[in-house]
């Protein structure tokens, strides 16, 4: 469990539910999502146990925006499109 991160206690916090997803084989992340509530100042927030490492191998592989490049031009292309 990990802290609350609006008042930075973990004494007042309550665990409410365990969420099983189902994720795919090929991506590596823990399965298992926590939803607590923290008593102290009523703030709700889920854990999953990954940390910031499996987050950056996922999205190494799973990057859905690898080839986006961003435009400063949205006009011309969005006549372009329309046209």
């Amino acid at each position: 469990m990990r802290y609350c991160n609006i008042c930075n206690t973990t004494n007042y916090i309550m665990k409410l539910s365990t969420i099983n997803l189902t994720l795919p084989s090929e991506i590596n992340l823990n399965s298992t999502l926590e939803i607590y509530h923290c008593k102290s100042c009523n703030f709700y927030y889920s854990d999953s146990n990954n940390n910031q490492k499996d987050y950056d191998n996922y999205y190494l592989k799973f990057n859905n925006y690898i080839d986006y490049t961003p435009s400063n031009n949205k006009d011309k292309l969005y006549f372009h499109f329309f046209i």
